[in-house]
Formats: structure tokens, C-alpha cells, sequence
């Protein structure tokens, strides 16, 4: 009983949650598997010039005659491509694509992190002090998660290079307009308590350098003084490291949202999705998340009292990651729908002459890449959730233990290295996530918007 009052313990039973969770269930290849993907029919596969496939895997209905001349002389010859089947993924399909390993990685961590907040809440209930292991949890998780998308954004050679540009430029932007919002907004419109972390971890500091001096006259030493400019400089670049990473994923799920819930008149039995209602929360829940943050428009009409504030704040979050994880499948579905998009549009577009075979091999290979990138899609589309479950799990700690206290590790002798205090992790935590909902929200707003302009392709 002892162990499972400390550091220890969590780690042992989280350890055994995630490899039950790996071994038994492989929640990533889950979340893939069974979506369908389409590919280009073998030659003498089948009679038809141009069968699409329901979900399953039975070609559609054949035209009547009179149809069938008429489609013939509209539709162009694409040699090998002249039909696309649909293809259910198998778990070796998902595991074999590009980056899997990353998602396997952020997903897996998500359970762990949970867990290792659900352990410290009973541990808490049973009586023993507060364990730092569910805070670093949520960290490691936002960490995981940015690093998912790093590489799957600027390192690696199959994000184009126009790609990349836009996400350091926007990270720059984001960077820029962090800064000005935690420098110039009034502490009464939107405040992340930057002066009361830096006064905690520099009492944190002191303690621990008086707990570590030699002499006297060191024991006696005052606590070093930690300007708050230094806090919010490192939150500005954390804005900026989200709001570029941010700007892609954000667009990948506004395109895919735009190409669920409209598709075309022809491909209603291949892409007609069932999640509308939680499609368009998808939207609409980053824009009240941002509001929430706001004081004059949302805790003083409400008359909240402050201690409500990071409970009220954790349940939009936690519901807005929800959210994203049911849509995943759909969004990523939708993503992979646009290789049957493409080659419909080749195929009964505009007549493509002798060009045909080669507009057949363009189409194989489009089809090809869509297959290849899914993980990368897949990536994009649950990383925002992940980035705000691990800021819901620390402010949640945050919220149980009080906003002065200190997190330890539950160990007498590491206890004076690994306190920290609470108000600084959520600070950072309380800043991300919010940071995140409100670029999700002007991103998303944005590129809608360039989408019912015709001015962005789904």
C-alpha cells in the first residue's frame, strides 16, 4: 500500500495500463483500420469501364444501355484507371504507412496520461500527498504531440516545401501576436498569471538552493528574482511553435470537414458520412472555448468565481478533444474520398484526347500518394485533441490541489528536487490550450470561408 502512495506506484500501474493497451487493444491501428481506401483496378478485373465500389466492396448497379452509350462518349480513356475499387484497410496496411510510429506513440500516451491522473485523484481520496507524475504526464503528452507534428510537417521530404514556408511564417505571426497579447492585454481581459508563477518558482528555487547550501550564510540566502518577461517570452514561442505546426493540420480538418458534410451528387453511397452533428461542433466548440477565456464576456456576466474558472475551462477543452477523437475516422475518411474525387473529376471531366494513358498514370499515382499520406492525415487530425487533453489533465491537478501549492514526488528523498509549483505548470498549460483553441478557431473560420469562396479546393 505504501508504493502506491508515491511516484512509484503510478508509474508501475500506468506502465501496466499502456502495455495491456498496446498488446491487447493497438488503439492506433484501431483507429484506422476498416476505413476504405480506393485504388485502381487491375486490368480484366472487371467489364465495366467505370465501376465504383459501396462500402461493401460490391460494385454499384450497371447503367442502362442508353446510359451506358452516353458515358461513353463523355468519359475519357484512362488506360489502366479506367476503374477504382474500394479497398477496406487492413491492420498491415495501417502499420506499414508512412509515420505510423508517431501516432502510435501520441495515441498510446493518451490512456497513460489519463491513467496516471485517475491514480493520483484516488491516491489524493486515500489520503496521500500530491504526486507530480499527472502534470508531467500532461506535458510529456503536449510534447508528444508537437513533436508528431513537426515531423510529419517540416521533417520530412513529403510535405511540400510551400508547406513548410507557410508554417514558419505563420509560426513567426503567431509568435508576434503571442507576445502582444500576453504584454499589452489587460490582466482584467485575459490573464494567464504569469507574475504569480514566476513569484512561485522562484520561491520554489530559493527553497530548494537553501535546502542545498553549505553554509550558513547559504541556508539564509533570499530567493532569486525572476522577471515575469522571461515567462511570457517562453509562452510567446510556445504560441509561435503552435501556431505554425497548427496551421496545416487546421486546414487538412477544414477541407475534410467542407468534403463530408457536401459530397457530390455521384459519390453520396461512398461518402456520405454520419457524424454531422459533431462535424460542425467541430467549429463551433474552439470558438466558445476562446470566448471562455475572455473575462468581461463570459465570467462577469456569469458571475463565476474564480475557483470555477479552471474547471470551466478543463470541461471545454476535454469536450472539444472528445469531439476531434470521434471525428478522426470521418475526417480522415474524407481525406482519403479525395482520390475518388480526383479520379472522377479526370474521368468524366473534359475529354482528355491522347493524353488519356497519361492522365491514367497521373491518377494511379494520386491515388497512390492519398493512400500513403492517411497516417500523416490521421496525425494531423488528433494531435489539437491530444495538445488539449494533456492541458486539461494539468489544470485539473491544478484545480485539486490548490493554486499556490507544490507537486512532489511523493518520495522524502527527491522530494526537495522535484518539487514544482502548481501555478507554474498551469500557466503554460492555461496558455496552451487556450492559444490552441483560438488558432484552431481563425485558421478553421478562415480557410471555411476561402472553401464558399471558391478560393481553396476541398
Amino acid at each position: 500500500m505504501a508504493i502506491f502512495g508515491t511516484s512509484a506506484g503510478n508509474i508501475v500501474v500506468t506502465a501496466v495500463i499502456t502495455w495491456t493497451l498496446q498488446r491487447r487493444v493497438a488503439l492506433a491501428t484501431r483507429l484506422l483500420r476498416g476505413l476504405r481506401c480506393f485504388t485502381i483496378t487491375a486490368a480484366g478485373a472487371t467489364s465495366a469501364k467505370s465501376v465504383p465500389t459501396d462500402s461493401k466492396n460490391t460494385p454499384i448497379p450497371r447503367p442502362t444501355k442508353q446510359q451506358a452509350a452516353k458515358a461513353k462518349k463523355r468519359d475519357n480513356d484512362l488506360g489502366e484507371a479506367n476503374a477504382v475499387t474500394t479497398v477496406p484497410l487492413s491492420i498491415s496496411q495501417v502499420e506499414s504507412t508512412a509515420f505510423y510510429s508517431y501516432l502510435d506513440v501520441a495515441v498510446l500516451a493518451v490512456p497513460a496520461a489519463i491513467a496516471n491522473y485517475v491514480l493520483g485523484e484516488i491516491q489524493q481520496a486515500l489520503g496521500f500527498s500530491g504526486n507530480f507524475l499527472p502534470a508531467l504526464a500532461g506535458a510529456i503528452l503536449i510534447g508528444l504531440a508537437l513533436r508528431a507534428l513537426l515531423n510529419v510537417t517540416m521533417l520530412t521530404h513529403l510535405s511540400p516545401a510551400f508547406d513548410k514556408g507557410c508554417t514558419v511564417g505563420f509560426a513567426i505571426l503567431s509568435g508576434l501576436a503571442a507576445m502582444a497579447v500576453l504584454t499589452i492585454c489587460p490582466a482584467g481581459v485575459l490573464s494567464f498569471d504569469t507574475k504569480l508563477a514566476t513569484h512561485a518558482l522562484s520561491q520554489a528555487t530559493g527553497a530548494l538552493m537553501r535546502n542545498k547550501a553549505s553554509t550558513e550564510a547559504g541556508k539564509h540566502m533570499p530567493d532569486p528574482s525572476i522577471d515575469p518577461l522571461l515567462l511570457e517570452i517562453a509562452l510567446a514561442l510556445l504560441g509561435a511553435m503552435l501556431g505554425g505546426l497548427l496551421l496545416t493540420p487546421i486546414m487538412r480538418i477544414t477541407r475534410s470537414f467542407a468534403s463530408a458534410v457536401d459530397p457530390p451528387e455521384w459519390g453520396q453511397d461512398q461518402m456520405g458520412l454520419p457524424s454531422w452533428l459533431t462535424l460542425h461542433l467541430n467549429l463551433v466548440l474552439p470558438a466558445v472555448a476562446t470566448v471562455i477565456w475572455v473575462t468581461p464576456l463570459f465570467q462577469e456576466p456569469l458571475e463565476l468565481p474564480n475557483e470555477v474558472m479552471p474547471k470551466v475551462k478543463a470541461a471545454i477543452m476535454m469536450c472539444i478533444a472528445v469531439v476531434q477523437l470521434v471525428n478522426t475516422r470521418s475526417l480522415v475518411q474524407s481525406y482519403l474520398n479525395s482520390g475518388l474525387r480526383q479520379w472522377h473529376s479526370m474521368k468524366h471531366g473534359p475529354p482528355a484526347g491522347a493524353a488519356g494513358t497519361k492522365t491514367g498514370e497521373v491518377i494511379a499515382f494520386k491515388l497512390r500518394v492519398v493512400n500513403t499520406l492517411l497516417v500523416k492525415v490521421a496525425i494531423q487530425c488528433i494531435t489539437p485533441a491530444i495538445i488539449l487533453t494533456g492541458c486539461t489533465i494539468i489544470i485539473l491537478q491544478h484545480s485539486d490541489n490548490g493554486k499556490s501549492g507544490i507537486l512532489s514526488s511523493g518520495n522524502p528523498k527527491s522530494a526537495e528536487i522535484l518539487q514544482i509549483p502548481i501555478s507554474f505548470w498551469v500557466c503554460i498549460a492555461d496558455f496552451c490550450g487556450w492559444w490552441t483553441c483560438t488558432c484552431w478557431f481563425l485558421y478553421g473560420a478562415s480557410f471555411l470561408t476561402l472553401i464558399k469562396s471558391n478560393l481553396l479546393q476541398v
